[in-house]
């Protein structure tokens, strides 16, 4: 999106419908609870149906390539993610 900010991609608009303008949407906790609002939102909007409310979100509702790239995007990823042995977690100092 070319000026959604933050990260949870937060269009600078929202500010005006739901919050206030002057609100940094470059702030972590401001950004982590428009974006939180906005799903909600969506997820009522789309009756619980998670698919079409992230489509909403993401602004690729109607779209239907947009599913298949990301599901092409996140194989890719998984293909290079390397697994952590179990037993790594217990070593981890907390």
């Amino acid at each position: 999106m070319a000026d959604a900010r933050g990260y949870m991609q937060v269009m600078p608009f929202w500010t005006r419908l739901i919050g206030s303008p002057e609100h940094n949407l470059f702030h972590l906790r401001t950004n982590l609870r428009y974006g939180c609002v906005i799903l909600r939102h969506y997820l009522d909007r789309e009756g619980g149906d998670l698919f079409r409310t992230l489509g909403r979100y993401n602004g690729s509702l109607g779209r239907s390539e947009y599913p298949a790239a990301v599901s092409a995007a996140m194989r890719r990823y998984e293909a290079r993610t390397p697994t952590l042995p179990v037993s790594l977690g217990a070593s981890i100092p907390r």
